[in-house]
């Protein structure tokens, strides 16, 4: 888990790096940026650990659409280098909503937290009103389960670091207020175990954290407008008396 705070804290300063060399490198025009809170569901294939929860005498199981709130932070740079295109980068934090189960003897709560850093996406529509995104990135994370009952507590977690595709619909209201709403998907190619952490409780069945994203987002655009560069010419400098 060190290991994923680590990449995270990485990736962030990667992001603000980017976003510095973007504006000194490539020549902008319309370029934003904007940040604000998030919120929608993660869809959890959890159908086996359902089962096994309910097997062992639970009612019901966890819900597979688990809820977030977080917070979102985007760029969108038109970048002419041959080509003309609009390249957007996102980085987002979203904390899973605790869900919680018990029966008369037992509790089990399930939730986490998830990142997710786009650097690839691009936008299909030329204007600083309406933008429509999609491309590749990587989310990272950890979902967790705590599970009390008569011998204890007993921590599990499941970490990940894996690829997703995401596309991203907003509009820019009063030119400084953007909403819109993202969906995602990702495919889980890292170690599917449940990692009992502490505790004595009996295993859980592995589970793959492919699976879904959508969500909406209310944010606010900061900075202003990014302009073309105007290179003026100026004629050379005159010889020594022939001013």
């Amino acid at each position: 888990m060190k290991q994923l705070y680590t990449l995270s804290a990485a990736f962030t300063l990667a992001t603000a790096a980017l976003s510095v060399d973007a504006v000194a490198q490539n020549p902008l025009k319309g370029g934003m940026q904007y940040i604000g809170p998030a919120a929608g569901f993660y869809v959890l294939p959890i159908a086996s650990l359902n089962s096994q929860i309910m097997q062992s005498g639970f009612s019901k199981g966890f819900d597979g659409n688990a809820m977030y709130i977080g917070l979102d932070r985007a760029k969108l740079s038109h970048v002419s280098q041959g080509k003309e295109f609009n390249a957007a980068t996102l980085l987002t934090f979203h904390y899973l909503l605790p869900q919680t189960i018990s029966d008369s003897s037992r509790e089990m709560t399930l939730g986490g937290w998830n990142m997710q850093y786009d650097g690839s996406s691009f936008d299909f529509i030329s204007s600083r009103k309406v933008v429509f995104t999609a491309g590749l990135g990587w989310t990272w994370g950890r979902t967790k389960i705590v599970s009390n009952d008569a011998a204890g507590e007993t921590v599990y977690t499941n970490p990940y670091f894996i690829p997703m595709v995401r596309s991203e619909l907003s509009f820019t209201l009063f030119e400084r207020v953007t909403i819109g709403a993202r969906a995602a998907y990702r495919h889980d190619w890292s170690k599917t175990g449940w990692r009992r952490k502490s505790g004595n409780g009996g295993d859980l069945p592995g589970t793959r954290l492919s699976g879904g994203m959508y969500g909406a987002f209310i944010a606010f655009t900061f900075g202003k407008a990014d302009k073309e560069e105007t290179v003026i010419d100026s004629p050379p400098p005159a010889a020594p008396g022939q001013e």
